[in-house]
């Protein structure tokens, strides 16, 4: 239960160089680094996008997935390496809808490309959150990052972070909705068994969204979440 940051672990500061793993930092002055997540079609931009308009900072994992892929040559050298050289685009750029075909089909190579993914994804939403820290001098209290990734749960990335912000909605919602952006069933299924399922990720939520009403009660939810975390005691 969210009662205040006072009670919440530190979110890790960065080590002195040489000293390895972050280290644990209580800087209270520090925007809270908020989690949200939920599983495949819960509607988890469409909730980043209010979050946003409430005025806190947002961080896209997929948006950070896209750059990687398509501009850092080492990562797309070592996917052509690992998972085959059809995963290229004639471009240079990897092909996502083949590289998705082979990943969600084998959770060998899904396991390889994630440990490839992930600590890149990580590192670069911690200097985006540090810059949104710098953007808003004099703001620290009204505001908040909000990082969005499917897997925060499943890579234990949530322990490192102020709260996690669970979106729920029935499997047959998010499948219609899926539906409607051209993934078929059995695509979207594939992607939801590749995650925790919505209860294992419950467990974990300090607050939850029930997405599976209108576009107006997910904002209200999303409103109060904002302004029971912004005001809480730092």
């Amino acid at each position: 239960m969210f009662t205040g940051f006072s009670e919440l672990p530190p979110h890790p500061c960065p080590s002195p160089e040489g000293e390895g793993l972050p280290r644990p930092c209580y800087n209270m002055d520090a925007m809270p680094y908020i989690g949200l997540t939920g599983i495949f079609g819960a509607g988890k931009s469409s909730i980043l996008r209010i979050f946003e308009r409430l005025g806190a900072f947002v961080i896209d994992a997929d948006e950070i997935v896209r750059d990687i892929l398509d501009n850092d040559a080492a990562v797309q050298g070592e996917i052509a390496r690992i998972l085959g050289a059809d995963t290229t685009a004639p471009d240079g750029t990897i092909d996502r809808k083949q590289l998705a075909r082979i990943v969600f089909a084998d959770d060998f190579r899904r396991a390889q490309l994630e440990a490839l993914i992930h600590p890149r994804v990580f590192a670069e939403a911690e200097i985006r959150r540090d810059r949104a820290y710098a953007e808003a001098h004099g703001q620290m209290q009204e505001r908040m990052v909000v990082f969005e990734a499917p897997l925060l749960v499943e890579t234990g990335y949530h322990k490192r972070l102020d709260a996690l912000i669970v979106i729920v909605c029935p499997i047959e919602t998010a499948l219609a909705r899926l539906e409607g952006r051209g993934f078929s069933r059995q695509q979207s299924v594939a992607r939801m068994r590749a995650q925790l399922g919505q209860e294992e990720k419950k467990k974990e939520a300090d607050f939850i969204i029930d997405n599976s009403g209108t576009a107006k009660e997910a904002a209200i939810q999303a409103a109060e979440i904002y302004r029971k975390i912004t005001t809480a005691p730092h």
